[in-house]
C-alpha cells in the first residue's frame, strides 16, 4: 500500500512540475480569435443604466469578422428620439475601426467604432483570459447599455 502511495505522489508531483510553464489551452485560442478578428460575443445578461440585470435567452450576439461586425442585441433603456423600426441594437457594419490591446489583468480591451452605423458611437469589449466578456455600447440617441457574456467560436 505504501508503495502505491509513493508512486502516485511522485507521479502527481511530476505532472504538476511539468505543467507549471505551459500556457493553458483555453488562452491560446482566445488570443488567436481576437488577433484574427474572428469571434462571437454571446450575450447572457443585459445591464441597462439604472436598471436591474436582465437574463437573456440564446440568440443575442455580436459577431466580429475581419471585414464586418454584426450586432443582434436587445435594448432596454431610455431612447432620446422616437424610432419607428425599433428592434434593439441590430446592424451590420463593413466600415469600422478596430483596436485591440492586451490589458494588465490577462485579457483584452477592444474598441469598435462603426463608421457606417450613425446610431452607434462606440462599442467597448473587455475580454478576460477565461473567455468571459463585458460589452459596453454607447449610442447617439439612447442611454448606454452593457452586456455580460462569453466568447464563442
Amino acid at each position: 500500500m505504501k508503495k502505491w502511495i509513493a508512486i502516485l505522489s511522485i507521479t502527481a508531483f511530476t505532472f504538476s512540475a511539468c505543467n507549471k510553464n505551459m500556457v493553458p489551452q483555453d488562452e491560446i485560442p482566445t488570443a488567436q480569435l481576437i488577433s484574427n478578428k474572428q469571434y462571437t460575443f454571446l450575450a447572457e445578461t443585459a445591464n441597462p443604466v439604472g436598471g436591474t440585470s436582465i437574463r437573456l435567452s440564446n440568440g443575442y450576439d455580436l459577431v466580429v469578422k475581419p471585414d464586418e461586425v454584426i450586432a443582434t442585441l436587445p435594448y432596454y433603456g431610455r431612447a432620446y428620439t422616437a424610432d419607428r423600426n425599433f428592434a434593439g441594437i441590430r446592424f451590420t457594419s463593413t466600415r469600422f475601426t478596430y483596436n485591440a490591446t492586451a490589458s494588465e489583468k490577462r485579457g483584452w480591451d477592444i474598441t469598435i467604432q462603426p463608421e457606417d452605423v450613425p446610431e452607434i458611437q462606440e462599442m467597448r469589449l473587455t475580454i478576460h483570459a477565461d473567455g468571459y466578456a463585458t460589452l459596453y455600447v454607447i449610442s447617439t440617441n439612447r442611454q448606454a447599455i452593457s452586456y455580460y457574456g462569453r466568447l464563442g467560436k
